[in-house]
């Protein structure tokens, strides 16, 4: 590893930490809430309104894993481009 890449790898890690960070102090903020968060297993059974109307649970989480799905495609086909370019 090149040493002049120390700097953005310190950047990226504290992106990764306040990326699940937040959310996780979000929760917190709250402690007199009464109710909790769905289980999975319920949401997997009732599922969720959404503003385009009610969705499944197994539909719900697809439409949430698309975009990392998608991204991921993307990423293997520039290196594939990348690979064949060389």
């Amino acid at each position: 590893m090149n040493p002049e890449l120390v700097l953005p790898m310190v950047i990226f890690t504290l992106f990764i930490v306040a990326g699940f960070g937040t959310p996780t102090l979000w929760v917190r903020m709250n402690p007199e809430k009464t109710r909790h968060a769905m289980s999975y297993g319920t949401f997997r059974h009732r599922g969720i309104q959404t503003a385009t109307g009610h969705l499944a649970g197994g539909a719900a989480a697809v439409q949430v894993l698309i975009l990392p799905v998608l991204i991921f495609c993307w990423g293997v086909a520039v290196a594939v481009i990348a690979a064949l370019a060389r």
